[in-house]
């Protein structure tokens, strides 16, 4: 799997090879898991049509994430919170909750990232809505992830280990309005985290069979990394039993 947050014109990518047991669920190959109503949700956006709204919302995004550590502890609490009272009605997930806030150790950022639990489908709702209260409120966690993959590249690109180029793919199922988006030569940034494998197969499984057009259009990306821009591009490689 690789997980990114992608900045303006600039790319956060962590890569694993993940195999595959049992079948995948919809959360998996759609966005359509919770749902604000209040803010549709963005999984891509073009830069021709919207850069005014990038600029603004990344430079939002960057002091969000800069003032997470201004006070981690009040962030942390901000965060579970807002957690507790979104799934109030879900012991399941409660629970999971209270493991977090006992368990988690901020160089586990990447862990319960990728942990299949309410972290990724959570945060990456705020960010692909564009919510920016719900995004403060997530700050903590946000800051957490984006600094481990920041620090995790940094040190696999000064120690050499990582390949000069890859191929990452990600598959997922998209709302025509969102496929409509993507065209020959066209400048897009992502909203969020994204997960992708260096395995095709593995991608294609996420990206589904098409069987749920016309709604949603299965779609297979295939993300080509260069190492040799360094720091400039952050990106890191995860191996998964």
């Amino acid at each position: 799997m690789m997980i990114s947050l992608f900045k303006l014109l600039l790319s956060g990518v962590l890569l694993s090879r993940q195999i595959i047991q049992g079948p995948v669920s919809a959360d998996d190959t759609s966005l359509s898991w919770m749902t604000y109503t209040e803010a549709k949700e963005n999984f891509i956006l073009d830069f021709e049509n919207n850069f005014d709204n990038i600029v603004s919302y990344h430079f939002l995004l960057n002091e969000i994430i800069n003032e997470s550590s201004v006070d981690v502890n009040k962030s942390k609490q901000d965060l579970l919170r807002e957690l507790r009272l979104y799934c109030k009605n879900n012991a399941c997930i409660l629970k999971q909750i209270n493991d977090f806030e006992k368990n988690y150790r901020s160089k586990d950022a990447v862990y319960w990232y990728t942990k299949d639990c309410f972290l990724y489908r959570l945060i990456n709702k705020a960010l692909r809505s564009q919510n920016m209260e719900l995004i403060f409120k997530y700050r903590y966690f946000i800051s957490e992830l984006y600094y481990q993959l920041s620090s995790l590249h940094s040190t696999c690109y000064i120690r050499d280990i990582v390949a000069k180029t890859c191929i990452a793919y990600r598959g997922q199922q998209l709302p025509f309005r969102e496929l409509s988006k993507l065209k020959v030569g066209q400048l897009i940034t992502m909203n969020g985290f994204v997960s992708a494998s260096l395995s095709k197969q593995v991608a294609l499984i996420y990206a589904g069979d098409g069987s749920n057009r016309p709604k949603m259009e299965s779609v297979l990306f295939a993300i080509h990394i260069d190492n040799r821009i360094g720091l400039f591009s952050t990106f890191h490689h995860i191996e998964k039993e």
